[in-house]
């Protein structure tokens, strides 16, 4: 079955939050132990269907080291929706979601639909941000939120699926509106 529709989205974070885990636990449903850094950009595609429609991802996972902040614009050119991901155990990539969603904020179209991801939930004895300031950073930025772990699986289809829904949700209204103009 040919994709009805195809979104991009983008997976940003600090480096290492976990970003490549999370996608390719989503992708394959496998974790990987020993993933080295990402170095530019990694790049996936997965086909999906949801309200009876065929849907094509595009998923981008930039590295998310600072040197490479400048090629963050050209990742985010024409994005539908984007993770903002940090790692629960790890307090310095919790302060510096606002980087990120100031990058995405500023590169894309102000509609996309975002998502605060914390990574790494399963790993509860060594949490440095609290799910309550987790939640309380979304509501903050007017974003969804949700916890994950990519080693146990825990909420990883959930974030993506919650990703395609508000994306497909805008995509259909915006054809509507388009629709509607055109009468």
């Amino acid at each position: 079955m040919e994709a009805e529709i195809k979104f991009k989205f983008v997976l940003l974070g600090s480096s290492p939050v976990g970003k490549s885990s999370l996608l390719y636990r989503f992708h394959d449903n496998r974790f990987k132990e020993d993933l080295n850094p990402t170095i530019g950009v990694e790049f996936l595609m997965k086909s999906l269907e949801l309200n009876k429609k065929a849907i094509q991802l595009q998923i981008w996972d930039p590295t998310g080291q600072q040197q490479f902040m400048t090629l963050i614009k050209s990742y985010l050119a024409g994005a539908h929706g984007c993770l903002i991901v940090y790692d629960v155990t790890n307090k310095q990539s919790f302060k510096e979601i606002s980087i990120w969603l100031e990058q995405t904020k500023t590169y894309t179209n102000a509609d996309i639909p975002i998502i605060l991801v914390g990574t790494k939930s399963d790993l509860d004895g060594a949490r440095k941000v609290t799910t309550k300031e987790g939640q309380k950073m979304a509501k903050t930025l007017g974003t969804l939120f949700i916890e994950t772990s990519a080693k146990d699986g825990s909420n990883v289809q959930q974030v993506f699926l919650n990703l395609v829904e508000e994306a497909l949700t805008r995509h259909e209204k915006q054809k509507k509106q388009e629709e509607t103009k055109n009468q």
